[in-house]
């Protein structure tokens, strides 16, 4: 064999080697059966795992089991029995079938280190600090539909079904009680509502939410709300009407009720008071509109703003405080500014003081399609509003409405529009259709932005998803794209990858979504001190840095939770793809943005894989029959 054919025969040998080497787990944790599920714990970075006969904890900084439950410790024989007798006792299949849906899962319950998961017919919540078992229907003969956290209580709030009933149970943790249980309704007319609201329009429905104040609860469940004495269960009031969301005012004095009404063909949303102490709407008519973008609550009045119309209304009598609504027909976003307000009306945007008078002479056309999404809109340095939106990118003087450049960037809206701020240069970044842009608020050139940088060869632009900005550029990341471009507009590296094809696109878990979607249409609630907004809202529920109050959990949790909190903003140092090998079959490929370097190729060996990212500190962890292959950060 000559120089030449050894040398190249060793070339392949390392290369394959290297190869192999990037495949291998580094480490592989055995456990006693089959895996079902994997959850990560993204208070601490442990990984929970559930197989046929036990859940556990895994921490990977210490490459430990930290506590482990078997099923047979939860499944004692009181327990089976009550947690049958509850199946026996309800017949209707709908039911059968929501529990069925149940058994695999493991969730985390919202604002809370508490696990819940169903073993043998029984729901348990966990305390994923320490292992210990805080709850367990089987104990109390019924079984459990949602479980919500009240961390301002140290207390659980279930909906349960019990016996033929389905019923609100405040649970105490710190005592390990059930303070009180309370009938809400039968368990046919539970399913009955809830197959109502899912046949009516859902993108109007919303999750049932708990507000709690110091003497009270106030619940909604499938529609309806509630009002709840917090000492011992009693129904104050309960609506007559289904809604889809609620809102509790600064004052606690009102609540903010809104509904859907009409039918599944054409319907629309109402909005009024109701009186917390009867429950009694304050307002003789509801705003109906189509769809309602803003409410901020502002002491004696509230601002609204909904497709027909932006203004604020007093809480008293529900009358128009300015003389006229706010210029412009379908309000789809409201963004307060100090004592002004930046809106867009249809396709055009415009800026109005807390007086109601228009602050600019004219509006400015930021799309050419009322439907368009705005990704980034919104006051910058140098008394300069940005705005981008799938159509155009530009920059308007705050003081005079005038654009900064004559001309507008002009956008594919077949591509995706990415951007990033960097701090470091006080600009935004933008890319679109192969094009890189920077929209500077110090610019002084009023001719056309034009890209730093134009990219050639891109393989699949249109699932670009992804931009993260370094020290000498950004990185772009698709479903087949790497690139890492400079700031000088040279690409630094552009690794391509082959798409699996069929559902196999749809394995790819990440902790970004594939488009930046700005809220179109969709209501957001403020209030003076800043609090409030959709989704669950608790007293208590946040410390003073926004991240989630376990002042009642083992320091050491709270501890590497504070660690992990610190670290998120180092969360995107690699891209994950799914990408066809050379075999034929599937690998999922961690990629180094900042260089391009591929770290690992994992090979994916099931239809349904199971496996999880840590976008924290990048640990893949990948189950193979009845074992857990971690993939650390190289």
């Amino acid at each position: 064999m000559n120089k030449k054919n050894t040398l190249l025969l060793l070339c392949i040998l390392i290369q394959s080697s290297l190869l192999f080497a990037q495949q291998k787990a580094d480490v592989v944790v055995p456990f006693g059966a089959k895996v079902e599920s994997i959850l990560i714990n993204h208070y601490t970075g442990s990984v929970i795992v559930k197989d046929r006969d036990a859940v556990q904890s895994y921490n990977p900084e210490t490459n430990t089991i930290e506590w482990k439950i078997n099923d047979k410790e939860i499944s004692n024989g009181n327990a089976l029995n009550n947690a049958q007798a509850v199946i026996d006792n309800v017949e209707s299949g709908d039911f059968l079938k929501l529990l069925e849906a149940k058994k695999d899962e493991i969730n985390f319950i919202d604002n809370s280190p508490f696990i819940s998961l169903a073993i043998d017919n029984k729901d348990v919540i966990i305390n994923s600090a320490d292992g210990k078992v805080v709850y367990n229907s089987g104990e109390f003969g019924y079984r459990v539909l949602q479980s919500e956290f009240m961390p301002a209580e140290n207390a659980l709030l279930l909906m349960v079904i019990n016996n033929k009933t389905y019923s609100c149970v405040y649970y105490d943790l710190e005592k390990g009680t059930q303070k009180w249980i309370t009938e809400l309704a039968s368990v046919d007319s539970f399913l009955k509502s809830l197959k109502s609201l899912l046949s009516f329009k859902s993108e109007n429905l919303s999750e049932d939410k708990v507000i709690t104040t110091d003497s009270d609860l106030y619940v909604s469940i499938n529609g309806s709300l509630y009002k709840m004495n917090k000492a011992d269960g009693k129904i104050a009031w309960q609506t007559d009407f289904k809604m889809s969301n609620f809102f509790l005012s600064e004052s606690q004095k009102n609540l903010v009720m809104i509904r859907t009404t009409g039918n599944i063909l054409s319907s629309k949303i109402a909005l009024n008071l109701l009186d917390v102490k009867t429950g009694d709407k304050l307002w003789k008519d509801d705003i109906t509109t189509k769809y309602i973008t803003y409410i901020e609550d502002a002491g004696d009045k509230i601002l609204i703003a909904h497709a027909n119309g932006f203004n604020f209304y007093s809480y008293a009598d529900g009358k128009k405080v300015w003389k006229k609504d706010a210029k412009g027909n379908k309000i789809k976003k409201v963004i307060s500014v100090g004592n002004d307000y930046l809106y867009v009306a249809d396709k055009e945007m415009n800026l109005i003081g807390k007086d109601g008078i228009s602050k600019w002479k004219k509006f400015i056309e930021i799309c050419d399609n009322d439907e368009d999404e705005i990704y980034n809109l919104g006051k910058v340095d140098n008394n300069r509003v940005f705005y981008l939106t799938d159509s155009y990118g530009n920059m308007v003087d705050y003081t005079t409405g005038k654009k900064v450049w004559k001309k507008d960037i002009n956008f594919d809206k077949n591509r995706p529009v990415l951007y990033k701020y960097d701090e470091g240069q006080k600009v935004y970044l933008v890319y679109n259709d192969k094009k890189l842009y920077k929209f500077d608020p110090k610019s002084v050139d009023e001719k056309k932005n034009e890209p730093f940088a134009k990219l050639k060869d891109v393989k699949s632009d249109h699932t670009m998803a992804d931009i993260e900005l370094f020290d000498w550029g950004v990185s772009l990341i698709g479903q087949s794209d790497a690139i890492g471009v400079g700031f000088d507009g040279e690409v630094k590296y552009h690794n391509t990858y082959k798409e699996p094809g069929g559902n196999k696109r749809g394995w790819l878990k990440g902790g970004r979504a594939l488009y930046s979607f700005a809220t179109t249409g969709q209501a957001s609630f403020a209030t003076d001190s800043g609090k409030g907004g959709f989704g669950m809202s608790f007293s208590g529920a946040e410390d003073e840095n926004g991240r989630p109050d376990f002042s009642n959990t083992d320091p050491l949790f709270t501890a590497r939770m504070e660690s992990r909190f610190n670290a998120l903003k180092h969360n995107s140092e690699y891209a994950f793809l799914i990408n066809k090998a050379e075999s034929g079959g599937e690998e999922l490929v961690k990629v180094r943005k900042s260089d391009g370097k591929e770290v690992d190729r994992i090979s994916v060996e099931s239809e349904k894989p199971i496996y999880e990212i840590d976008h924290v500190t990048n640990n893949v962890y990948y189950i193979y029959d009845n074992e857990m292959r971690v993939y650390s950060q190289k």
